[in-house]
């Protein structure tokens, strides 16, 4: 499935792991979106409305900036293993350009 939020990017088959997108950047070289970043995306759609067009400009200027990148829902658990790539979670994006997004939702990790 293709994402709408990367749309303007030409989408290249990926012969490493089918489930991850892979997208060529304005200078050809790849990018990958693994789904758990887009479904981190969303939820940063849904609970920061404010942010989230500030975010994709953020990851275009990723794109633009750097020149592999693999946008991943988990660093611990990424569906990609590339040499040379960097791996960001959306939290790293939201941080960097001062979004703080604290999911109330997760319960704690210190029983009562």
């Amino acid at each position: 499935m293709l994402y709408p939020e990367f749309g303007q990017y030409k989408s290249q088959l990926n012969n490493i792991n089918p489930l991850v997108n892979c997208y060529l950047g304005d200078n050809g070289i790849p990018f990958y979106v693994e789904p758990g970043f887009h479904a981190q995306l969303m939820v940063y759609k849904e609970r920061k409305p404010e942010a989230y067009e500030d975010l994709l400009k953020e990851i275009a200027n990723i794109i633009k900036k750097k020149e592999r990148v693999v946008f991943t829902g988990d660093y611990e658990d990424s569906a990609l293993e590339l040499e040379s790539y960097i791996y960001l979670e959306v939290e790293d994006i939201a941080n960097g350009i001062g979004v703080i997004f604290r999911d109330d939702n997760r319960p704690s990790d210190y029983g009562d």
